[in-house]
């Protein structure tokens, strides 16, 4: 079975990225130490309830035993959704980084006349910068969070956790892919429309913070909290809440408004760079 025409030139890229060794120090302690925070508490909680249940005889223990199980999974899926609070903000600082410089600076240094001259087409050279984009964001995002519900499964009596709560792990899953796919797909929109690496991060975080800062002050205006749908990062926590079914008296709108933005956002993205990627492929 031979690999994706796309596959070599994601690959170059993360192989491109790794050689920096410095950025990815320093970009990756912060999810790391979080992930090893959580983890943590986990194992304090899970610890807690072991020495409670040789309390008592034993219908007491399996009476406390359960009851305090249970409690810690409500408490284990608030960690994991505290998490994806965190994880929304490591995740713009980390593709801002890796997939922000991609795209304009190929088309600095001419090298997208050279990838068009090979059996490349327009989407196998999209494909192949985000998924070296996604490949670093999933780094940040994705990779602790499955670590965080693997700590949860495996210090949980008989792997509770995972027989009862299943639907953590894989909403855990699906948050850390939106999370991630959404951001990159943002970092090559508008890496295809900036000329320089700076000018394309300033632009995402500008596309990330200010419509958050304008939701906020439109809800506190005008009384309503379903303005907030228009903050990516809120709506991320929103659909990652509804992964999760955990319920927060923070976000009383529908599910499907945040999916709707969030989509919405990724379309007119992926419009703007296959206009981009186009108007390259003419030229060159």
């Amino acid at each position: 079975m031979t690999a994706p025409r796309f596959a070599p030139l994601a690959w170059a890229g993360i192989r491109l990225g790794w050689k920096r060794k410095l950025p990815l120090l320093l970009l990756y302690t912060l999810p790391v130490g979080w992930m090893l925070f959580f983890s943590a508490q986990i194992f304090m909680l899970y610890g807690a309830e072991q020495g409670m249940s040789e309390i008592g005889g034993p219908m007491m223990r399996a009476m406390i035993t359960a009851k305090r199980i249970f409690k810690i999974t409500l408490d284990v899926k608030f960690l994991i959704s505290t998490f994806f609070l965190y994880s929304r903000l490591f995740a713009v600082l980390l593709i801002a980084w890796f997939g922000c410089g991609l795209l304009c600076e190929d088309r600095r240094a001419g090298a997208h006349v050279l990838y068009f001259s090979r059996p490349l087409t327009r989407l196998d050279y999209v494909l192949g910068r985000w998924c070296t984009v996604f490949f670093y964001g999933a780094l940040g995002v994705i990779v602790p969070g499955m670590f965080i519900v693997g700590s949860a499964a495996w210090m949980s009596p008989d792997w509770q956790f995972v027989r009862d709560e299943g639907e953590a792990v894989w909403g855990t899953l699906a948050f850390g892919f939106l999370t991630v796919a959404f951001y990159s797909t943002l970092s090559l929109a508008v890496s295809a429309v900036a000329s320089k690496k700076s000018f394309a991060m300033m632009a995402m975080f500008a596309l990330v913070l200010l419509p958050h800062a304008l939701s906020r002050i439109l809800a506190r205006l005008l009384g309503e909290r379903a303005w907030r749908v228009l903050s990516p990062l809120t709506s991320l926590g929103k659909v990652g809440n509804h992964f999760l079914d955990v319920r927060q008296q923070f976000y009383q709108w529908p599910t499907w408004w945040s999916a709707a933005s969030l989509c919405a956002i990724m379309l007119v993205c992926c419009c703007v760079i296959a206009v981009r990627i186009r108007r390259w492929e003419v030229v060159a």
